[in-house]
């Protein structure tokens, strides 16, 4: 695995439990080569059904 590789593995952080257990908010860090940065995406996840949703801000 080169360097490149391994900046290319999305990194997830922050993860915070709702207090009903069943949903988890987490931050999803990925590299941003041509904005030569990371960005990060807020998301939460419903583990009851087991779906994501990507929180945008358009």
């Amino acid at each position: 695995m080169s360097v490149i590789d391994f900046l290319n593995i999305p990194a997830v952080s922050s993860p915070r439990l709702s207090p009903n257990g069943k949903q988890i908010v987490y931050t999803l860090s990925e590299s941003d080569w041509d904005a030569n940065k990371q960005v990060e995406h807020l998301w939460i996840e419903n583990l009851e059904k087991g779906t994501s949703d990507q929180f945008k801000n358009d």
